[in-house]
């Protein structure tokens, strides 16, 4: 320690004291200064110590510390006062708005900038800009402004000649772009290669926005420009173009997932890795000539919970809003509880009648084993009603009820009066909804009657057996619409947006994740039956406390109420009010009867709506898919799955559905001038 010289390090009206030796490193020595002074950054700060004829010497590398060193050894001294100061107090580059040029010399892993020099020479022609990946929007962050923003650390990203960027080419064009941002100046490169790079004015743009924003789309890929280019003026201080923001989020997904049609390499991996991680899941893929046209996949955990479900199945098909577009074809089902059960889905390239009846051919495999007689429910696409026809032709099948009233009320000629047309249309339920083919009957005659030939076209194309409760052959368990596909539809939303493979993995996560959130909920069921079941018994209990019960034989009784009598046939789960058939589940005329001769109603209902069967449901999880055994799709050279061959048709691609002939949008009540309509108080232009 005899040897040993005493630094005194001074940074604002802080101070310590640090044992020097000839030996000491100047990486290790900023370490221990970055350790006294925690607001302090390696090389976002300058160390200074003073001579008598030399007040402002600086300690930039392990060279400047050994002489002086070797000085304050000559002078005898053995206190050294070393200044600290801010880069932007201090820096030794100035980058001014004037146009100038940089020229960094690139060397394995690090850039080190040599000397910027002033190129006041340059023609206008040079500014002008085809390419937006590295435009700015010039000089908009102003030094008076109190507020700090994100983007305030970018002005010490450059602070001195002979400054390293361990990142190499990549790490420096990024700083040097976020650096031109933040000191309002534009560049542009004038050589930039592994060697050396020049640059020379430009502005910011895709390229730096989709750096920024990567952390915001990787959370969430559906970001909407507009949220973008709010949180870079609220965050940075940037006013970016909307065309600039949009590329930038684009360029952000591509990086994040890849190219999309280089996604496709992975599928055959993937539908192997599915099957060796969720044994019994069904998956097909169907190519052509090398390039994808559709795959199917069916969890075995599906088609396990689904023997725990009614036997009915929702189908339908939505849009993809990828790159290469597509439809994706779903089957669904519900739950004792009304949840919805993902049970199958198809991704095909058109909703085609070919590509439904592959998709029913699936289905048909994967139901062999399951001896109920499925129900079908679905629109009236001319693709399903083939494949279901020639799939499953001794299947039930039924319509949407909404789907044909949409279609009714859009057959109907628009010079109608609306209320004439709306009369129509709830004539037309009623006889769907008829209990008995003679209410049906009662009810056809009345449609026809007011509809005077205009609803006879319609009619014509459908078969009661279809639509008609009364006609029905198959059990509907309450079902008349679409509630549930559409509710799927809605669940997978987001994933539809993204590219084939992240679809399918968005799908995967998203259905284990419903999966497990259903059994924990579950697990502390302590009813016999559901809970939306079991609050339905108990409010049926309580409607007709009032009404008279009287028996005439062992399972046969007479119900007195306000408005009728009805006859309840115990034993073969019958009413004369036609309900406790049409919702598999007993009317409040039966829960009256069980509750007069002392009968357990649960020993009435079928299991499907008790506790015990939802459990088995969701018994099975849905395991991880590992991807850390995928190889490189690069290894797989010309033979790797290419993308289908779609050509992209001209104009802005459609971001909402095209709605169905006659269907009415809902009228909502805007928050901001509280009127009904079809504005919300984003598009509200109504006076207040």
């Amino acid at each position: 320690m005899s040897n040993s010289k005493f630094g005194r390090f001074s940074y604002g009206g802080d101070s310590f004291i640090m044992c020097l030796s000839s030996s000491i490193k100047y990486d290790d020595m900023c370490a221990k200064i970055c350790l006294k002074f925690k607001n302090l950054k390696v090389g976002q700060y300058v160390l200074k110590y003073s001579l008598t004829d030399l007040p402002n010497c600086r300690l930039d590398s392990d060279e400047d510390i050994a002489v002086m060193m070797e000085i304050f050894e000559v002078l005898n001294s053995r206190f050294i006062n070393i200044q600290i100061f801010d880069v932007g107090s201090s820096s030794a580059i100035f980058i001014m708005p004037s146009t100038v040029v940089m020229s960094a010399t690139v060397k394995p892993a690090t850039v080190s900038i040599e000397a910027p020099f002033d190129d006041g020479d340059v023609s206008g022609d040079d500014f002008n800009c085809e390419d937006d990946s590295n435009m700015t929007l010039g000089n908009f962050v102003s030094d008076k402004m109190k507020r700090k923003y994100m983007s305030s650390e970018w002005n010490d990203y450059i602070f001195r000649i002979g400054q390293f960027f361990t990142g190499g080419a990549v790490e420096f064009r990024d700083k040097l772009c976020k650096y031109a941002v933040k000191n309002g100046f534009q560049f542009r490169y004038m050589k930039n290669d592994k060697s050396r790079i020049t640059a020379k004015h430009k502005r910011l743009g895709s390229n730096i926005v989709s750096t920024i924003i990567s952390d915001k789309v990787r959370a969430n890929p559906l970001v909407k420009t507009r949220d973008i280019m709010d949180y870079l003026k609220q965050d940075y201080g940037f006013e970016v173009a909307y065309h600039t923001t949009y590329r930038g989020k684009d360029a952000a997904n591509r990086s994040l997932h890849g190219d999309e049609g280089i996604g496709y390499g992975y599928l055959p991996w993937y539908l192997e890795a599915v099957k060796r991680t969720n044994p019994g899941s069904r998956c097909v893929l169907d190519t052509q000539d090398g390039c994808f046209r559709r795959l199917f996949i069916a969890y075995g955990v599906s088609l396990h919970g689904f023997q725990y479900c009614p036997p009915i199945l929702f189908v339908d098909g939505t849009f993809i809003k990828n790159k290469y577009k597509g439809m994706l074809l779903g089957a669904c089902a519900k739950t004792g509880n009304k949840d919805i059960f993902p049970y199958a889905f198809a991704i095909v390239d058109a909703e085609s009648k070919e590509n439904w009846r592959w998709f029913f051919e699936q289905l048909a495999i994967i139901l062999v084993s399951d001896h109920r007689n499925i129900v079908f429910m679905t629109d009236r696409g001319s693709g399903l009603l083939d494949g279901i026809k020639a799939v499953f032709p001794s299947s039930p099948h039924s319509y949407y009820i909404k789907h044909l009233k949409d279609n009714l009320y859009g057959r109907l000629s628009k010079k109608l009066p609306a209320s004439y047309r709306d009369t129509l249309v709830s004539s037309f339920a009623a006889c769907a909804y008829a209990r008995t083919q003679e209410k049906f009957d009662e009810a056809m005659q009345k449609l026809r009657s007011d509809g005077k030939g205009v609803v006879e076209d319609f009619l014509k194309e459908l078969k009661p057996e279809n639509y008609a409760f009364a006609y029905f052959p198959g059990k509907r368990y309450g079902a008349m619409s679409n509630s549930q596909v559409e509710s799927y539809n809605n669940m997978i939303k987001d994933e539809r947006c993204m590219p084939l493979p992240q679809l399918l993995e968005g799908v995967r996560v998203h259905t284990m994740d419903l999966f497990t959130r259903r059994r924990l909920s579950s697990s502390n069921w302590g009813n016999v039956l559901c809970p939306k079941m079991e609050k339905k018994l108990l409010k049926r209990l309580q409607i007709g406390r009032n009404w008279r019960v009287r028996q005439s034989s062992q399972d046969v009784f007479e119900v007195f109420t306000e408005t009728c009598n009805v006859m309840v046939n115990l034993a073969g789960c019958e009413c004369s009010c036609r309900h406790w058939e049409f919702r598999c589940f007993p009317c409040a005329h039966a829960v009256q009867v069980m509750n007069k001769a002392n009968l357990l109603a649960y020993d009435y209902i079928e299991d499907y709506w008790k506790t015990t069967f939802y459990k088995k449901t969701y018994e099975l999880p849905i395991c991880p898919v590992p991807n850390l055994d995928r190889l490189n799709i690069l290894s797989f050279g010309d033979s790797a799955l290419q993308p289908p061959k779609t050509r992209r048709p001209p104009g802005r691609p459609r971001s909402r559905r095209i709605r169905s002939f006659g269907e009415q949008c809902k009228e909502i009540t805007c928050s901001r001038c509280h009127t009904l309509g079809h504005h919300n108080s984003r598009t509200c232009i109504n006076p207040i």
